[in-house]
């Protein structure tokens, strides 16, 4: 396993959860 893959993939998923809970609630509004 190389931690260093691991990490980039845990930061772009959350970057990618914050996106879409901000879209979310643009849309919402």
């Amino acid at each position: 396993m190389n931690m260093k893959n691991q990490d980039g993939n845990e930061r772009m998923r959350r970057g990618f959860l914050l996106k879409q809970s901000l879209g979310y609630e643009k849309n919402c509004r």
